[in-house]
């Protein structure tokens, strides 16, 4: 199907013949495949995780592999482009709620995990985040930490083989951090926090954080600084990298349930890099649910995504949005989205529930219309 201005939608394809919940999507671009993480709750209870091949303008799925054996309430991936290999953060319901990770390496249609490791044996790990540092060459975790409070922490790890190592744990904020996010900002080799303060009365607030250059540490200079006023859902907050712009761009929920995006620039240097951001603005007015967003950087927009099988396209210009009609991708009511940039195949891959079809999992491959970069004496006008 094409919708929209040179926007392909593809038909749905089967991920998962069992009911699912809280996918997690990422691009394996050594393997040129899409890895998907779900909870089975088809009577297994556990973690798994589906490889996706895309060839032309359809996708296919592996059979699932086991990556927690039990239920994993949270979780998030990120590619490790240095080894090559996909890092899985979450947390461990069946086992005092610690704080995991494992290694995950794809092969052909499959993927394999290293042993589990505990990255925070303090109980109670609430919402793991992850993201890749590329100039650090280490991925760096955020999370609260249930048994204290809620205090945000944070840590930098590696990969050796198939095992994760881990440096010295950090404190972010040392308030009652819920729903985060955290995402690397290319140009400013930072990487930056957005999360809900509840000890402000659930604002949204961000920080800037900088890998040391031992490649253990994680320091955070300067304080937290607010990008919405009202109440954010915890649930909600999804953050991407614009590379063309060299922006980091967040979408959420406010406290009247719009859907609402705002884009963040860092600034200064050293120990003095901020943030600061533009004004949010609506992408969606009202009953927003189901949120998700990635960067595609061939139509060099943000999709963002959300209740109904509905997305939306949004151009950066400075610190303002400009978004594009409604659109389609799903004719079921999606939920739990997640999101993925295939660089090679240029599509971006969308995995949901489909609860109407008894919670299995389908996924969809979204292309926009693609920016060309070549300037000739026959295109130039």
């Amino acid at each position: 199907a094409v919708v929209g201005v040179g926007t392909f939608v593809s038909d749905p394809a089967l991920l998962s013949n069992t009911n699912l919940e809280n996918c997690v999507a990422v691009y394996d671009s050594g393997q040129d495949r899409v890895v998907v993480f779900y909870h089975d709750r088809g009577g297994t209870t556990q973690t798994a995780a589906v490889v996706g091949t895309i060839s032309g303008n359809t996708i296919s799925f592996g059979a699932p592999v086991q990556a927690n054996n039990g239920y994993s309430s949270y979780h998030d991936a990120c590619y490790h482009a240095a080894s090559g290999k996909i890092v899985y953060v979450y947390r461990d319901d069946g086992n005092s709620d610690y704080a995991k990770c494992m290694i995950g390496t794809v092969s052909g249609t499959s993927i394999s995990f290293g042993s589990e490791t505990t990255f925070d044996g303090s109980n109670s790990c609430d919402r793991p985040a992850v993201c890749y540092d590329a100039n650090a060459e280490r991925f760096v975790i955020v999370w609260g930490r249930n048994s204290s409070n809620y205090i945000g922490k944070a840590v930098v790890g590696n990969v050796s083989g198939t095992t994760p190592t881990f440096g010295t744990i950090a404190t972010f904020d040392s308030g009652r951090v819920y729903g985060k996010d955290i995402v690397y900002d290319a140009n400013q080799q930072q990487v930056v926090v957005y999360y809900v303060d509840n000890t402000s009365g659930n604002v949204g607030h961000a920080i800037v954080g900088t890998v040391a250059a031992n490649g253990s540490d994680i320091s955070f200079f300067q304080n937290q600084v607010q990008f919405e006023a009202d109440e954010v859902e915890s649930i909600s907050i999804h953050a991407v990298y614009d590379s063309v712009n060299q922006k980091t761009v967040c979408v959420y929920n406010d406290d009247s349930n719009n859907g609402m995006a705002v884009v963040g620039t860092i600034s200064g240097s050293g120990s003095s890099r901020q943030i600061s951001f533009g004004t949010p603005q609506i992408f969606n007015s009202g009953s927003t649910s189901q949120i998700a967003a990635e960067y595609d950087p061939d139509s060099q927009k943000v999709i963002i995504v959300y209740q109904n099988g509905t997305f939306k396209e949004a151009e950066v210009t400075g610190t303002t949005f400009t978004f594009g009609p409604e659109q389609s991708f799903a004719t079921f009511a999606s939920e739990y989205p997640a999101m993925a940039y295939d660089t090679e195949e240029n599509k971006m891959v969308i995995a949901v529930k489909n609860p109407s079809a008894s919670g299995i999992g389908s996924a969809v491959m979204v292309a926009g219309q693609q920016v060309s970069t070549n300037l000739t004496t026959e295109n130039y006008i």
